[in-house]
């Protein structure tokens, strides 16, 4: 692994495609969460979609994992910005904390003042409006902006605060925006059920009766699909 990137670049450099090909698949069995970014930038270089597309699925779907990782605070710009156009399964003010959190290392690689919230805005330039801001609950927002007074100018301010206050309100320079969200369907949680009688539901039903569940970690709540047959019929 310590020679690999050496390795492929020069593969590349001289259009050998058959090691590149294979330099692919085999990181895609060798990254982890902490060398990801590693490898999507490296996988972005050279323009290996196979690559790219695996390691996006892999940090839309763990991006808090991710944004703890030296890989990721320490990524080139370019690549910060991909990362914050995909989909991920997390809040919004944690893409935004990762990204004060990349900028303060961006920093201190250029010698600058990371408490200096200008000096962070120069470092995120445009990665900054492609952050949902009108996504996240009021509250969050407001933390983060007292601590970080300058990093944005007034109009953006108000931009925000009408994107977390009005409904009806178009925003200005900051998408609102839901992001999409890829369903793993081998995480689906399904159950079956017993009445309080202990039968088959499929078979009595006859008062109502009240379904609960909790968990232990944050869910993501798609559906609830139910069905019963009764006579013949059934309902989903």
């Amino acid at each position: 692994m310590e020679n690999i990137e050496t390795v492929v670049r020069l593969a590349d450099k001289y259009d050998v495609l058959e090691h590149v090909n294979a330099f692919a698949v085999f990181l895609k069995g060798q990254l982890t969460l902490d060398n990801m970014c590693w490898g999507y930038q490296l996988a972005v270089n050279l323009k290996n979609e196979e690559l790219v597309e695996f390691c996006e699925d892999k940090i839309a779907r763990s991006p808090k994992k991710i944004f703890a990782t030296d890989a990721f605070q320490r990524c080139d710009k370019s690549i910060l910005k991909r990362i914050i156009e995909l989909d991920f399964t997390c809040k919004e003010i944690d893409i935004f904390d990762a990204c004060l959190t990349w900028a303060k290392y961006a920093c201190e690689r250029n010698d600058l003042d990371a408490a200096d919230a200008v000096n962070l805005r120069t470092q995120l330039g445009d990665c900054l409006n492609l952050i949902r801001f009108g996504l996240m609950i009021g509250k969050e927002f407001s933390k983060r902006y007292m601590l970080h007074k300058g990093l944005f100018t007034w109009e953006e301010f108000e931009d925000i605060m009408l994107s977390l206050t009005v409904e009806e309100y178009e925003p200005k320079f900051f998408n609102r925006n839901s992001r999409c969200y890829t369903w793993d369907t081998g995480n689906i949680l399904r159950c079956q059920r017993k009445t309080k009688m202990g039968v088959d539901p499929k078979k009595y039903i006859n008062t109502q009766e009240v379904t609960s569940f909790s968990s232990n970690i944050h869910l993501l709540l798609g559906e609830i699909q139910t069905a019963y047959e009764c006579s013949g019929n059934s309902w989903n």
